[in-house]
């Protein structure tokens, strides 16, 4: 029987989190009235687990050695027989209607595309720009104070107009925690590259796809929940990241890379109070910005008026799961302009 659509899960002691992710696609694929399959790629390397992803039906299951992320994907694109393939990470959720956006944007002309990640209320953002120059110029931003308000309002002013899309955007950056295109694509383009063992991946093969004059595209009417942070741990990865960022930037960009590999991160000129009840601020239409990032952005956003949603911001924290410090920024809808930072923390013990 063809296959219209595959959906390609890399797991990692996550059977946990991937019966939500294959429960919610098989939704949206019946909705569709689709023929579709499920591939789980399994790195645990550990029988119990396997056993529990098995539980969860699969037309595909290939268990591995954990050679990384990329090779998981490339594993489990390879096995996929649909002439689409939706690939990711177990840590996601389709929302109701999510799946045909997607695949409508591929059948109108778009090469690779990702939906808009939600967490809870939060639009959760785009990765940054991967380049030499926007490197060069988030760490202007954490050492000039003057630069920080062109820096930020120019970041915001980007992610609130996909925020407020409602087509298909095109774009140059997409979070590989969930891509679509067809499997001439991925094949086209070529598999991930297995030296990264994990992060820049998915960054790398976007770059080489955009070089081959592939169409990049936000699809934002199509909203998938992820649990950033659960799947793999920024904080425990972090010398990982590291070694695959320096990796990414020399082999991508030469002595330019090189030496923006080099820099230390952004320093923070933001000067937060702790956020409270009963702050407000002068502004009836407001994005609320929380963020990990000492530039303030990128940011997850949630629209609301002068009052800050505490309880929407405790989802969140309850939602990463971990110990975290946000920094929360109102901005004016209207204006973009910054209208005060705060820090609230959530800790989960």
């Amino acid at each position: 029987m063809a296959v219209d659509v595959s959906l390609v899960l890399v797991c990692y002691y996550s059977s946990a989190l991937a019966g939500r992710a294959v429960a919610s696609f098989r939704a949206e694929g019946a909705a569709c009235r689709l023929r579709i399959e499920v591939v789980l790629v399994d790195h645990s390397e550990d029988p119990q687990e396997q056993r529990a992803l098995a539980a969860l039906a699969p037309d595909i299951l290939i268990a591995q050695p954990n050679r990384g992320y990329a090779a998981g994907v490339n594993a489990g694109v390879q096995a996929a027989r649909g002439r689409l393939v939706v690939f990711g990470n177990p840590d996601i959720e389709f929302h109701a209607n999510s799946l045909r956006p997607l695949l409508a944007a591929l059948e109108s002309g778009w090469d690779i595309v990702g939906p808009q990640f939600m967490l809870g209320e939060f639009l959760l953002p785009l990765p940054e720009p991967q380049t030499p120059r926007a490197e060069i110029l988030r760490w202007v931003a954490g050492h000039s104070k003057r630069y920080w308000k062109v820096y930020f309002t120019s970041e915001v002013r980007r992610a609130v107009s996909l925020w407020r899309a409602g087509e298909p955007v095109a774009v140059r950056e997409l979070s590989g925690a969930l891509l679509a295109c067809s499997r001439a694509t991925f094949h086209g383009v070529g598999p991930w590259d297995e030296g990264y063992f994990l992060y820049f991946e998915d960054t790398e093969w976007l770059l080489r796809a955009r070089r081959r004059g592939a169409r990049l595209g936000l699809v934002p009417t199509s909203r998938v929940t992820h649990l950033w942070g659960q799947s793999a741990d920024p904080e425990r990865s972090l010398s990982v990241a590291l070694a695959s960022r320096r990796r990414f930037f020399r082999s991508q960009f030469g002595l330019a890379g090189k030496l923006v590999g080099s820099l230390q991160p952004a320093c923070s000129l933001l000067h937060p109070r702790p956020l409270g009840a009963g702050e407000t601020v002068a502004a009836a239409d407001v994005w609320w910005l929380v963020s990990v990032s000492r530039l303030g952005v990128p940011a997850a956003a949630v629209r609301g008026g002068a009052v800050p949603p505490l309880g929407a911001i405790q989802v969140l924290g309850r939602a990463h799961g971990k110990r975290v410090r946000y920094t929360v920024l109102a901005v004016d809808n209207r204006t973009l302009r910054c209208l005060g930072a705060w820090w609230w923390e959530y800790d989960a013990g």
